[in-house]
């Protein structure tokens, strides 16, 4: 890879109207570094993460998504990228974006698989990758070079939405590319444009979740409190998290194929129960007996009168919990084994372990694909 044109290509990408905000692990720092060298940078970086040691990347993403050097948690890196750069963008017309790199490049340790990167950037418009695999016969520096220039063509590929490859040499072996243009009302429900995704049945009852992956146990207890309710239930997808960043594209696409598969479905940016309740009211919330637990604990709130605050919330717009049992601390739990607030308890039916017990999880389930 030549450094021909790389001056002029940075030049036009700080001429660009996007600004963003960039995460890079294992490698791609020198991409930055480049975009900082020439006058103008201000316009286009408007801050960097670099969380180079596990603790650090896990504190980003709220837990790992998968191996740190991976499509997918460089998704996620993209889309914590992108919420910070809309945070940090002020300027009317201006166009954020989040940039994320995630490597494993020649090292001094023993480490199986290939040397390779995952570049990711997500905007409001949709979500784009490339992946990248090196060859093992250059040291990092030169495998470093050549990511830092391929970042930079990546980057004005996805701005400029035109064919702005990575230039093949002997250190990069293989470069692979992949788009999605989001959804209009996934553009609007990410801008908070909106709250919900419209469903075109009437919702009763909610089955909420992350759905990494979506399960038999999950389609089991809808398929049980239907039954019990008298009506359908909807799988409810929110792209965010108390604890997380936001889903990005490239992982609200997946789980939406998945639940599309299995059943009714609703997408929400509603994090909380006090949220999903006021979008919607007199409904019936299905849930584990541990997400209940979660809903009565302190830590998730800005003080125990918030989360009293919270409960009362919930009562008020007329919604209710069928509860199910699961597995807490190594033990299967029901309703009637927690130990939550009375102001709760009254919202709650509980199904117990002889009509309902799967121990399934979608962690064990990633776990076994790992």
């Amino acid at each position: 890879m030549t450094h021909i044109n790389i001056r002029d290509l940075i030049q036009s990408l700080h001429d660009h109207p996007s600004s963003g905000y960039f995460s890079l692990v294992g490698g791609g720092v020198s991409g930055l570094s480049l975009l900082l060298s020439v006058p103008g940078a201000s316009r286009t970086v408007l801050g960097a993460d670099i969380p180079y040691s596990e603790k650090a990347l896990t504190d980003q993403l709220g837990g790992l998504v998968a191996g740190a050097c991976s499509e997918e948690t460089a998704a996620a890196m993209a889309a914590y990228a992108f919420e910070k750069a809309r945070g940090l963008t002020t300027s009317p017309g201006s166009a954020p974006f989040g940039l994320s790199c995630t490597a494993a490049l020649a090292t001094d340790r023993t480490r199986q698989g290939q040397d390779r990167a995952y570049l990711a950037l997500q905007c409001a418009e949709g979500f784009y990758a490339r992946s990248l695999l090196f060859s093992k016969a250059f040291s990092r520096e030169e495998q470093e070079t050549a990511l830092g220039e391929a970042l930079l063509h990546f980057l004005a590929s996805s701005l400029f939405e035109t064919v702005h490859p990575t230039q093949f040499s002997d250190v990069i072996l293989e470069s692979n590319d992949q788009s999605f243009l989001a959804p209009s009302v996934w553009q609007a429900l990410v801008q908070c444009e909106i709250q919900k995704v419209e469903s075109e049945s009437p919702i009763r009852a909610l089955l909420p979740g992350a759905f990494n992956p979506i399960h038999q146990g999950h389609q089991d207890m809808a398929a049980l409190a239907a039954e019990r309710l008298g009506g359908p239930v909807h799988f409810e997808l929110s792209i965010t998290n108390v604890d997380k960043p936001p889903l990005s594209y490239w992982h609200l696409q997946r789980r939406v194929e998945a639940l599309r598969a299995c059943g009714l479905y609703v997408i929400t940016r509603a994090p909380t129960f006090r949220e999903k309740a006021a979008l919607f009211p007199e409904t019936c919330f299905v849930v584990g007996a541990d997400t209940l637990a979660r809903v009565d604990d302190d830590k998730y709130y800005a003080s125990q009168h918030d989360r009293l605050e919270a409960i009362a919330a919930i009562a008020e717009q007329g919604c209710r919990f069928l509860v199910f049992g699961r597995m807490i601390d190594g033990r299967f739990q029901t309703l009637q084994e927690l130990k939550v607030s009375d102001s709760l308890l009254a919202l709650c039916e509980g199904i117990d372990e002889k009509a309902f017990r799967r121990d399934i999880t979608s962690s064990a389930l990633r776990a076994q694909k790992d």
